[in-house]
């Protein structure tokens, strides 16, 4: 039923049409439903969700079917209250609907921990969810028997003070793996199985921190020396990008910056002078005061713009005030597709993508550096694409063309335009439209054909 959709509006079928209410009359009452607000649940009885035994065989108004078609079409199709919802509940719940087994009743599952079922490995909660496929109901035989043989290596209950892998002004090196004890784990893997399981002092946690700290911990990087305080909301500029200073203590975590590294030493002569004070001695970090060269523009930002020759050259600031971009600067116009020329940035030469970066992460659409940016730079970095339907009409994308002896869809004909950048009105373009918009584009009926929608 779901395919008619797109059949009839291919067809270009109208709702008015003879084919229409033909197609109506013959399939709306084993197609159509209208989906109730609150919907029918088989396996919701007395208050608990049960599981589906998706396979168990039943016949439901004398068609046999499994319980896993019949809960999704009382899903989609029936009330919660309605009589045909409580019907089949009294009549096929208990066929259908069980209790499933849980392997760890009353702690949490661990997630990475594997055991050997059948003399296969897997993880504890495959196992579990085995019991869904395998109807392992819960309180019997079976399901106690499973608890015995797994619980102790797939189940924990939470530490009251949880066991760190690294101790303080330290973190775990994400990208390391170790020997656990025999298994191959990332320390991340190590660290979380701690905190999840060990108490913080006992013995498991004092061996394990003396077998993987020099491993897995490593010091991090202090953007602020000793003695001054982070100035968490001043924002400062980071590969091009506008962040918080707030926002270095993640990135260092991220990427593994080690404390005494060039890269740590990089940052905090960088960035400490801007974003670290020490509110006793009303005094930055050492290095020059933060400073903004320039005139800021009317939505905050720091920057200039200058074109000749064909060429554009953008100047900003390291440091940016903080400019609320609710709606992100477009270098280029809808329709348009940007071209990654040669230009001049900050007084070097570069791409058009990166102004285009700069301007979407720093200004407002309809600000006046946004404006400006446009105004110097978008005749260099931006083309009007040739619109396979500029001639009237709405593409079928997946619709076939014939072109230079290529089949493909139009979708596809439609990238090729994209990536060979053919200019809207260029002779190439006219080329591509007297083959491909025959095929591609159509104009829809006023009103298209549904079948489900009543005359």
């Amino acid at each position: 039923c779901g395919d008619f959709e797109w059949i009839l509006r291919g067809q270009n079928v109208a709702a008015d049409s003879d084919k229409c209410s033909a197609v109506k009359e013959e399939f709306y009452e084993k197609c159509c439903y209208t989906a109730p607000s609150t919907s029918c649940n088989l396996c919701y009885v007395d208050g608990q969700y049960l599981e589906v035994s998706v396979d168990a065989q039943v016949t439901y108004q004398d068609d046999p079917k499994s319980c896993g078609s019949l809960y999704n079409s009382l899903f989609m199709r029936e009330a919660a209250d309605s009589e045909q919802c409580n019907a089949a509940k009294d009549e096929l719940a208990d066929t259908c609907c069980f209790e499933k087994c849980q392997l760890c009743q009353g702690g949490f599952m661990d997630t990475t921990a594997m055991v050997m079922v059948n003399g296969q490995e897997v993880s504890c909660q495959v196992l579990e969810n085995s019991f869904s496929k395998d109807v392992i109901v819960a309180g019997t035989e079976q399901c106690n028997t499973v608890r015995q043989e797994y619980a102790d290596a797939c189940c924990y209950t939470l530490p009251d003070s949880p066991c760190r892998l690294c101790g303080a002004g330290s973190e775990v090196a994400a990208g390391e793996t170790v020997d656990f004890y025999g298994t191959t784990m990332s320390c991340t893997d190590v660290a979380n199985k701690l905190a999840m399981s060990e108490e913080s002092g006992g013995d498991m946690c004092s061996s394990v921190q003396a077998d993987f700290a020099t491993s897995c911990c490593f010091a991090t990087c202090p953007i602020c020396p000793s003695g001054f305080n982070l100035r968490w909301e001043v924002d400062v500029e980071y590969n091009k990008a506008t962040i918080s200073c707030g926002e270095f203590d993640g990135i260092i975590k991220g990427n593994g910056v080690m404390k005494g590294t060039t890269d740590c030493l990089s940052l905090q002569s960088t960035y400490s002078s801007a974003c670290c004070y020490n509110y006793a001695t009303s005094s930055y970090a050492p290095g020059s005061s933060p400073s903004i060269g320039g005139s800021p523009s009317n939505d905050g930002t720091y920057a200039s713009y200058s074109s000749g020759s064909g060429q554009a050259d953008v100047e900003s600031a390291s440091l940016v005030s903080a400019a609320a971009v609710s709606s992100p600067c477009n270098l280029c116009e809808p329709g348009e597709v940007g071209i990654n020329a040669e230009i001049l940035f900050n007084g070097v030469e570069t791409s058009c993508s990166e102004v285009y970066h700069f301007l979407a992460i720093q200004t407002s659409e309809g600000s006046e550096t946004c404006t400006m940016g446009k105004n110097a730079l978008r005749d260099a970095c931006c083309l009007k694409k040739c619109d396979l339907c500029a001639g009237g009409g709405i593409p079928d994308w997946y619709a076939m063309v014939n072109v230079n002896g290529n089949s493909m869809t139009c979708l596809e004909l439609d990238g090729i335009i994209t990536d060979s950048m053919i200019e809207a009105e260029s002779d190439q373009c006219n080329d591509v439209l007297s083959v491909a918009a025959p095929a591609c584009c159509y104009v829809p009926p006023e009103e298209p054909c549904n079948i489900c929608k009543s005359d």
